[in-house]
């Protein structure tokens, strides 16, 4: 995948009130399962893995399993692009 691609999914990413809201709720948790996040954002639980999903390929957001659980926080592997989108939330 080339960079312009890579940025392309990236931008469209955020451009999602829902998924700015996912962003903000794991930045103030640190990390949570998809139930918690749905819950804490008032979406449906099946939109909410959807938007999940979205962010995990843009790798925004991590998943981690524990046990029957799978857990998702911001990416350890923030670029300057994306540290400056999470102080503004």
């Amino acid at each position: 995948m080339n960079h312009l691609r890579k940025l392309e999914i990236f931008n469209k990413s955020l451009a999602n009130s829902k998924r700015l809201q996912i962003l903000a709720f794991l930045k103030k948790k640190g990390s949570a399962v998809v139930s918690d996040i749905a819950d804490g954002i008032h979406l449906k639980f099946k939109s909410t893995s959807k938007h999940l999903q979205i962010l995990e390929r843009a790798h925004i957001i991590e998943r981690k399993k524990k046990g029957l659980f799978v857990y998702y926080s911001l990416s350890t592997k923030k670029g300057p692009v994306l540290e400056s989108e999470l102080k503004l939330l």
